[in-house]
């Protein structure tokens, strides 16, 4: 048997924002799926292919359905019943799909959140 799993992020994502931690498991298989739908779409529009505006089938229709299928049902709950600010419960919500959309990357999650969210007295990036 071939074993895989040392190339696989199958870890769940642990992330440290202020005083909270916060957990976004191993995406389902429906979840992947949709992850990749999304992936395919940023392709398209990164290439100038895309087509008008396209709906991605089981794309959550809120931030909330979002924090729900990225960090879990119960996590989510979690967080907002400990009032969690929800700019954390967003945040993390970006790292998931960033995470996640790219096998497991943690550089990719720090580059994202860099470039989104830029600190104040940053060194100015690629100058």
């Amino acid at each position: 048997m071939l074993d895989l799993t040392k190339y696989a992020p199958y870890e769940p994502l642990t992330l440290k924002i202020g005083d909270w931690e916060i957990t976004s498991p191993v995406p389902n298989t429906r979840t992947g799926l949709i992850i990749q739908k999304f992936l395919d779409r940023v392709g398209d529009e990164a290439a100038g292919t895309a087509q008008d505006e396209v709906e991605i089938d089981g794309w959550p229709e809120t931030n909330e359905e979002l924090s729900k299928m990225l960090l879990g049902e119960a996590e989510y709950e979690r967080l907002a019943a400990s009032d969690c600010p929800a700019s954390y419960i967003f945040l993390a919500t970006q790292a998931a799909l960033i995470y996640w959309a790219n096998g497991g990357n943690e550089a990719a999650v720090e580059m994202f959140i860099a470039h989104a969210y830029p600190t104040e007295g940053a060194a100015p990036k690629g100058r």
